[in-house]
């Protein structure tokens, strides 16, 4: 999956508020499911257009999506 695709699937599940025919287990690998839920459970105080910002920030620090996983799951944002 691209960054692009998964800064939309996290900010979509952050708007549509994990509606049951939301099946992220079965479009991402359990590395990629716990970094969703890392950046959720992290940002979820902030406001949309900030959100967006910190997200890209990281994107522009990570080379591929491997890279940005690990980079969420030690930081924990």
């Amino acid at each position: 999956m691209s960054k692009g695709m998964l800064c939309i699937r996290f900010l979509s599940g952050e708007l549509e508020a994990h509606q049951s025919d939301h099946r992220e287990d079965l479009l991402l690998s359990k590395d990629e499911q716990e970094a969703v839920y890392i950046m959720r459970k992290a940002l979820n105080g902030m406001k949309s257009d900030e959100a967006v910002e910190q997200i890209l920030n990281m994107f522009a620090r990570t080379a591929n999506n491997a890279e940005f996983v690990q980079m969420v799951k030690k930081q924990k944002l």
